[in-house]
């Protein structure tokens, strides 16, 4: 797509190392698209400012203008319309998965939207982001895929009850579509000692923590 946009010569040969599982609920794929065309820009020297590339990342996904742009905001429309909030930053986060790959397809497919219904308040939500309020970010989050995945993989329904319950654990939602489920956590020596612990059970445990750019691998 870039390509067709900004006529290039030669070809180009791309190398990924994943460090996260595929389909997991992270915005991996869309991540690695928003990095491909933030290095295709730069490499062709093609000039396209941000909102160019936010144009083609959404025809590629709705995840990939979030990506491109990074931080922390608020998604309208599909999730292209966005309006940045302050992050939180420095946040311990636990990330959990129980060893499935879940495509966003069929966990939307699993949505009756017309029972569906707005539960929570987005705005609310970002004002306590912006805020800092670990109390209350924990408290109002929602994921309303939640119910789509939980009826075919009862397994994450029971992941997050127990992130949610541990002492050192703020609360937890499933991430995207699933299976990801993540923790807001106390402080960072829980976040690992907690990975350590939870490894044994579950494929994927990772301890890292938020930044003014998004999730970083710790």
């Amino acid at each position: 797509m870039f390509c067709q946009q900004v006529p290039t010569t030669g070809g180009i040969d791309i190398k990924i190392k994943k460090r996260i599982p595929v389909a997991s609920g992270l915005a991996g794929g869309s991540a690695d698209a928003a990095a491909v065309l933030l290095g295709m820009n730069k490499l062709f020297e093609s000039g396209l400012n941000l909102e160019g590339l936010k144009k083609i990342g959404l025809r590629l996904g709705a995840d990939v203008p979030f990506c491109l742009t990074g931080g922390a905001a608020v998604g309208r429309g599909v999730g292209e319309n966005l309006t940045t909030i302050s992050p939180l930053e420095d946040v311990p986060i636990l990330l959990v998965n129980p060893g499935l790959e879940i495509s966003a397809a069929s966990a939307y497919q699993g949505l009756n939207l017309g029972l569906s219904r707005q539960l929570r308040d987005v705005r609310i939500s970002a004002k306590h982001v912006k805020e800092g309020d670990l109390e209350e970010v924990s408290q109002s989050l929602y994921n309303c895929l939640e119910s789509s995945v939980f009826q075919s993989y009862p397994i994450v329904a029971t992941l997050r009850n127990k992130l949610g319950s541990l002492p050192e654990s703020y609360g937890s939602l499933m991430s995207g579509s699933g299976a990801t489920v993540f923790a807001i956590m106390h402080s960072d020596i829980e976040t690992v000692k907690s990975a350590e612990v939870l490894k044994s059970k579950f494929s994927t445990c990772i301890a890292t923590h938020t930044s003014p750019f998004g999730l970083k691998i710790a």
